[in-house]
């Protein structure tokens, strides 16, 4: 055996050369695990954000529309608060989609545009005859159990979860 460097063979050498390349390759990949899982972390947090900035703009949109719906049945003078209704649920359709939208725009829109009519005719001239105020406190009764169907339409779209 022909001796080298401090001492050591050509042999013990190259096996100190192939450890030394092994320790090298498991501390990059333990680098690179970590940066992975950082990067999965910062991704999850993304998620979370971005689901609780969705979550922050629907319910203010869903407390926009029962103050609106409210200041409806509470009589509201103007005609202007069913037009923001009209207005508010469109917006709503990017924020709550379609499965929530469809039973706003089926069962609660007809009954809040049929009270809006009554009360504009139990406003407007010769308003107050019996039949325009049967038609009124009807509408104003289904306008109000309406109104109590929005928290079980809304439940699960407001939620932090998926």
């Amino acid at each position: 055996m022909v001796e080298t460097v401090l001492g050591m063979t050509d042999l013990q050498i190259k096996l100190f050369t192939a450890i030394g390349q092994i320790l090298v390759a498991a501390a990059v990949g333990l680098i690179a695990w970590r940066q992975w899982r950082t990067a999965q972390q910062q991704a999850k947090t993304a998620r979370n954000k971005l689901r609780l900035d969705l979550f922050e703009r629907r319910i203010e949109a869903y407390d926009k529309l029962k103050a609106i719906v409210d200041k409806l049945i509470d009589g509201a003078k103007d005609e202007s608060s069913f037009y923001e209704l009209l207005a508010l649920i469109d917006e709503m359709q990017w924020l709550f989609g379609k499965d929530v939208m469809k039973p706003m725009r089926e069962d609660v829109l007809p009954i809040m545009a049929d009270f809006n009519e009554a009360r504009l005719a139990l406003e407007g001239p010769g308003g107050f005859v019996d039949h325009v105020v049967k038609l009124y406190n009807e509408c104003i009764g289904k306008a109000r159990v309406a109104r109590n169907e929005l928290p079980r339409i809304f439940k699960y779209a407001l939620t932090l979860t998926d």
